[in-house]
């Protein structure tokens, strides 16, 4: 269609499109003449100030802290013993040389020659550290050995290192479960787990602490809500410690497993305090149940506790670990883990795979530790017989919200390490929670046992660490 303007012919589109510049240079010009008005009329100058009245104003001036002053239990807290050795047998603390049972060094593995030597050679060939993100000139060959050796330790498909084993704990369950997700948490899980879920944003239902029946019930209770609601498919996921860092217990994988099947979800499983010391060769929770691990979507740990060194791994399937490379904040934006730390780790798997009684001795003496302990009045020992991590709390219960009785708990407990250790020469310590943790656990003395002192030994520092319990706690309130 044309029209006929002054014997110049424009189509409708023409014109349409000479309305609308016309519109447009119409609107810029109205909007700039608004900004000119309104600041040369309505906008507010500010006003002068003579220098007396700016340095009287300054000097009234009274910022609100960053920070509230630190309550009297983080002070206790941020109090920490000078160690000036490594986490040997025994360890060097403030100059007094004492029997270590507070380092997480379960297989002793720490001042091993032959993994000394290994990390001697990487040091003097690739320097200490790497300078550079995985993905950006920051591989290493040894990384690359480290990480065929772990999923073939593992028994999976792939496996991938990260240089901080807290990252690892973090940067994991963000980069898979999302808004929208589902996400069933046992509530001791430690607080890097924890964390990891708030940073998914996904929604969240904790269920008590290795309570089988009540986490069926919350998938029931999803299922028919699903039903009802007819509501879209999304991904779901359960968060679980192969042996849970704040109780020493072992997670349920087998009745888990079952309830895996019914229900379809993916599991997530932090397995640091299991691998190593669990099963017949070291493989952790799944070997201790007989269940593969490539029944588990994700098994991560720290490569602190057995493996001799720092940073975490993580085994899976070849699709879930290549998803990491490129979507997990810890191993993308992370400068890799120093080669001789990786050839560390490589070194301790191998001494692992061929002294598999080096995990068979840590559980004897977990249990001997265990067995010693028995019952006292007023305290009590949780956890699983065979775990070297050992917590041990008062029976006396609190209110969670009771700040003066857990400190008071506190500083008993406190009282009983430094005793242990000044009069008896033994280190142990107590369990130290952040201060942003929400539901932290009970307050605990926290025992870590190892294959690096021989049984009765063991049961010697048992019997001390008893008697000075009850010897401190003695007609003190709890």
């Amino acid at each position: 269609m044309a029209i006929d303007v002054g014997h110049n012919f424009f189509t409708t589109k023409e014109i349409l499109g000479i309305n609308l510049s016309i519109l447009i240079a119409l609107f810029v010009a109205s909007l700039s003449f608004f900004f000119v008005f309104y600041s040369k009329f309505f906008k507010k100058r500010t006003p002068k100030i003579d220098e007396q009245e700016f340095e009287r104003k300054l000097g009234e001036w009274n910022p609100e802290p960053l920070e509230k002053p630190l309550t009297e239990l983080q002070v206790l807290n941020i109090q920490s013993p000078l160690v000036e050795s490594g986490p040997t047998a025994e360890i060097t603390i403030n100059g007094k040389k004492a029997m270590n049972l507070v380092t997480l060094n379960y297989l002793g593995l720490i001042d091993n020659k032959e993994i000394e030597e290994a990390a001697l050679a990487a040091l003097n060939k690739y320097g200490c550290g790497s300078c550079g993100p995985r993905g950006f000139y920051g591989t290493i060959d040894v990384h690359l050995i480290l990480e065929d050796r772990l999923k073939k330790f593992m028994q999976t498909d792939d496996a991938i290192i990260y240089s901080s084993g807290f990252a690892t704990l973090t940067s994991i369950i963000p980069a898979f479960s999302k808004r929208g997700d589902f996400i069933f948490c046992d509530e001791n899980v430690n607080f890097g787990l924890k964390l990891g879920t708030e940073l998914s944003r996904s929604t969240v239902t904790f269920f008590k602490h290795n309570d089988i029946d009540q986490l069926s019930q919350i998938l029931e209770d999803v299922k028919r809500e699903d039903k009802r609601t007819k509501r879209k498919l999304n991904r779901r996921f359960l968060i679980i410690e192969g042996v849970y860092q704040n109780t020493g217990t072992i997670a349920h994988l087998d009745k888990i497993m079952q309830l895996k099947e019914r229900h379809l979800f993916r599991i997530i499983m932090d397995d640091s305090n299991g691998i190593g010391i669990l099963g017949a060769t070291g493989r952790g929770t799944c070997e201790h149940f007989n269940i593969p691990t490539t029944s588990i979507e994700v098994i991560f740990s720290t490569m602190g506790n057995t493996l001799a060194s720092v940073g975490g791994m993580c085994c899976g399937n070849k699709v879930l670990i290549d998803h990491q490379r490129l979507n997990s904040s810890g191993y993308v934006f992370s400068a890799s883990l120093p080669p001789y730390l990786a050839t560390a780790a490589t070194a301790s798997i191998d001494l692992i795979d061929n002294n598999p009684n080096l995990c068979a001795k840590v559980r004897q003496n977990a249990k001997a530790f265990r067995e010693t302990w028995g019952k006292i009045k007023r305290f009590e020992l949780i956890g699983d017989d065979i775990i070297p991590l050992i917590h041990i709390r008062f029976t006396e219960k609190i209110d969670p919200n009771d700040s003066t009785a857990r400190l008071r708990q506190e500083k008993i407990l406190q009282q009983i390490v430094d005793k242990v250790l000044n009069e008896h020469s033994i280190a142990i310590t107590r369990a130290k929670y952040v201060a942003n943790e929400k539901s932290p656990p009970p307050p605990s003395l926290v025992i870590s046992v190892s294959a690096m002192h021989s049984t009765p030994r063991i049961v010697e520092a048992a019997n001390i660490i008893k008697r000075v319990a009850s010897e401190v706690s003695r007609g003190q309130k709890i």
